[in-house]
């Protein structure tokens, strides 16, 4: 199958016309991940487990074909929508980690075009996320993955966000 075949096809998949920008694949790319979850009522008497873990497979695989496509496409255009840049506030009560999956939530953008234009693994961005400190780089990587993550997300202040999610995380392995 051609790369434009394929392309084509994650355009039907998503019911997108094939000039739909970042905004329209995400929306949809959101909503589809909604009607194949676990949760889905609309799917749960159609599909069994192992079918909707392949539609998700599937939502997910489309969904990147059609990210690196509109990346391609236009480099100008980033993988996360435009808009103000955001601060990250050490005093706000909210932690590094979760401040980055809320910037990423409410900008609708998925960890997998993050990955695509960060060139940073989605396991990586995931583990990042959710603290989950045992399955995390070395501290010198570390940094540099958060730091870019948060470029991604147009935050302000990405070092600091990041030398305070290493303290943190030096804090939980009690050293």
């Amino acid at each position: 199958m051609t790369v434009k075949s394929r392309i084509d096809e994650a355009f039907r998949y998503f019911n997108l016309p094939p000039k739909a920008g970042f905004a329209a694949v995400a929306q949809a790319y959101r909503e589809l991940k909604l009607l194949y979850s676990t949760d889905g009522l609309a799917t749960y008497s159609l599909l069994n487990k192992e079918g909707r873990l392949r539609e998700l497979a599937e939502i997910e695989e489309f969904y990147l074909v059609l990210t690196e496509h509109l990346t391609d496409k236009n480099q100008a255009e980033p993988a996360v929508p435009r808009g103000d840049a955001r601060h990250w506030d050490c005093g706000s009560g909210v932690s590094p980690a979760a401040f980055l999956r809320e910037c990423r939530e409410i900008d609708g953008v998925s960890l997998q075009s993050i990955a695509v234009k960060s060139k940073i693994g989605t396991d990586h961005l995931t583990n990042i996320e959710m603290q989950r400190d045992e399955r995390l780089p070395a501290p010198v990587y570390l940094r540099g993955f958060i730091i870019e993550f948060a470029r991604q997300l147009r935050i302000s202040n990405p070092e600091e966000l990041a030398s305070a999610y290493l303290h943190l995380l030096a804090d939980r392995k009690g050293g």
